[in-house]
């Protein structure tokens, strides 16, 4: 019988340990700036709100998302630390080290959960590409270096100068998710009293589209497409309206070497005046 009593302090002393672990594996707690996606057998089942929370050992399992505002930094191996590469529209090389500050929806966590498993990479590479987008809109330039003497013609007859439009407003833009480009939707409305659009009143405004996309090919090269539409009304009469349409294409093709773009110039456009009488 005193044989037995070393083995059964080790049996009891094993069976001790283990529920101490089963207990503490039964609740787990949320934090006010977290939300947990609970999830039974890698299936979702609910989004623990902030609190104290109970869960069945080795059935249920807990994934944690911040829902404060968060930092996403270039990393600092890219590019031996230079950051992002890219070109603006008059082929200057650019690097660049950026910042980028985010907040998940507390109502999105378990979609995230289910569709985003690599959600930093993501949200670089979305950036990266947004990054690339816009600089590719600079131009370093100025109009007397342009490789043309003066503004072109469609560019000075329709919108007055090498600017666009002229005119004060508001500019709300969209990111499209899909798996296939960088895609931005922007719809903005101008007051409608600039070079191409006359304003007679108040609600004479003036209403522009614009639809981008952006995708990285391949390392050395990058698509750039576009449509955009403007509406509004033309110093002809005040019930004449004016529509114009664009489209534009470009592909920047790097290597080591060369840099070649083949670029279509957002010139084609059509105006179309209606009557309202």
């Amino acid at each position: 019988m005193e044989s037995n009593t070393p083995l059964k302090l080790i049996v009891a002393g094993i069976v001790g340990v283990c529920t101490i672990i089963l207990f503490f594996s039964t609740y787990y707690t949320v934090g006010q700036y977290e939300r947990g996606v609970l999830t039974r057998f890698g299936k979702v089942v609910d989004v623990s709100e902030p609190g104290l929370h109970f869960k069945v050992p080795f059935v249920n399992s807990v994934h944690m998302y911040r829902t404060d505002i968060l930092s996403l930094s270039t990393p600092k191996e890219l590019n031996g630390g230079t950051g992002v590469s890219t070109y603006t529209v008059d082929n200057q090389e650019v690097h660049v080290v950026f910042t980028v500050q985010y907040r998940l929806h507390a109502d999105k966590v378990a979609f995230i959960y289910e569709n985003v498993q690599d959600l930093q990479a993501r949200l670089f590479q979305i950036a990266e590409d947004r990054l690339k987008a816009e600089f590719g809109k600079v131009n370093t330039m100025h109009s007397h270096t342009m490789p043309w003497d003066d503004t072109p013609l469609p560019m000075h007859n329709l919108l007055g100068g090498d600017e666009g439009l002229n005119d004060s407003g508001v500019s709300v833009s969209k990111l499209i998710m899909n798996p296939f480009m960088f895609l931005e939707a922007t719809g903005e409305i101008y007051n409608g009293d600039d070079d191409l659009f006359t304003s007679y009143k108040r609600s004479d405004l003036a209403y522009v589209g614009r639809l981008r996309g952006y995708r990285d090919v391949s390392e050395s090269m990058n698509l750039d497409l576009g449509t955009s539409f403007a509406y509004g009304h033309n110093d002809n009469e005040e019930r004449l309206t004016t529509r114009v349409f664009g489209i534009v294409g470009r592909a920047v093709i790097l290597s080591t070497v060369t840099l070649v773009i083949l670029a279509v110039p957002p010139l084609v456009r059509r105006s179309m005046r209606l009557s309202f009488r």
